[in-house]
């Protein structure tokens, strides 16, 4: 995959602020990924999954998942985000 196809022109690296996952994916789709440029297969999909257009056998719209969204951030943008998991401990 050629990189070139992500918009380096918007980023401000001294810009950081906490997302939720969906949230840093609406902000890499439609910041880094230019509109009418060549986009990689994957993040279509990936971004009409995230849309609800993409369905499961059931009918069902099939949901843009952490683990997916942390594979294309890294592979795409992987100076850009930084992934932290959270856990949680009951009493």
């Amino acid at each position: 995959m050629n990189q070139s196809s992500i918009n380096e022109n918007t980023f401000d690296p001294m810009e950081e602020k906490q997302l939720s996952p969906l949230e840093a994916w609406d902000e890499f789709y439609r910041e880094y990924v230019p509109p009418g440029g060549v986009t990689p297969n994957e993040l279509v999909v990936a971004n009409a999954t995230r849309n609800g257009k993409q369905k499961q056998s059931n009918g069902k719209a099939k949901r843009l998942g952490v683990e997916r969204i942390r594979r294309l951030l890294e592979k795409y943008a992987p100076d850009k985000y930084t992934f932290f998991e959270a856990h949680f401990k009951s009493k």
